[in-house]
């Protein structure tokens, strides 16, 4: 049952990495460009690297699709009988909750800088804070999911049970941002190139997690389709 889920989410995800590679590649890559070009010396040789880069971005965007595409399918599973709609649905909803908790939400608060960019503080630091507050974001998503559930067990009325989730959400989610340290400015570069950057970068998670929900719903639908007429005499 979770292999069937986990071979949807991988070609759901190597499709998705493809895809979101194609507009990290279109759309990020002139900024990224131009962030090296002046972070180079000009008297630096160029070398290979970049041209390396390129063309390793598609297929590095699909090996990272494949990871997350396989934990997207465990997760699909999980969510048979325990969230409500049908396949296309559910797949919606669990992209839309990867996107805002492992995209959206770290990125208002560690946004991507080019290379060039003087953020304060430790990369390292930074990107496992990024992480954490990923997670954070995962964990107070099932949270929500949790409690909807319990009040709608107690009676309460699909729009005050909505209501006092979202109101929760977004009190725990802005506290989370508060509290947690920040990485500082993006000086060095200037401040339209750091913005382009910054939107290629969330156009590309997007485009992934997007994408990973609505290749996953039109497999799910699919094989709904083929159960209903196996089970049809």
């Amino acid at each position: 049952m979770v292999g069937a889920y986990v071979r949807r989410g991988l070609v759901a995800g190597l499709l998705a990495g493809v895809l979101s590679g194609l507009v990290a590649f279109g759309v990020g890559e002139p900024a990224l460009s131009q962030a090296v070009a002046l972070e180079e010396q000009p008297d630096s040789p160029a070398g290979p690297s970049r041209t390396v880069q390129r063309l390793a971005l598609v297929p590095g965007y699909a090996l990272v699709g494949l990871a997350i595409g396989a934990l997207f399918g465990v997760g699909a599973a999980w969510a048979q009988g325990r969230v409500a709609g049908d396949g296309w649905i559910r797949s919606l909803k669990l992209g839309g909750v990867c996107f805002g908790a492992l995209a959206f939400l770290p990125a208002l608060r560690y946004p991507p800088n080019p290379p060039g960019a003087e953020g304060g503080g430790d990369v390292g630091t930074s990107t496992g804070l990024y992480l954490v507050l990923g997670l954070a974001g995962l964990l107070l998503a099932a949270a929500a999911w949790s409690g909807v559930r319990q009040l709608a067990a107690a009676g309460v009325s699909r729009a005050i049970r909505q209501t006092v989730v979202g109101i929760t959400i977004l009190v725990a989610a802005g506290a989370m941002l508060a509290l947690l340290p920040g990485r500082g400015g993006a000086d060095g570069l200037p401040a339209e190139l750091v913005w382009r950057f910054r939107l290629a970068s969330l156009a590309s998670q997007s485009t992934f997690y997007g994408g990973l929900g609505v290749i996953f719903g039109l497999l799910s639908v699919r094989q709904e389709r083929i159960a209903a007429a196996v089970a049809t005499p």
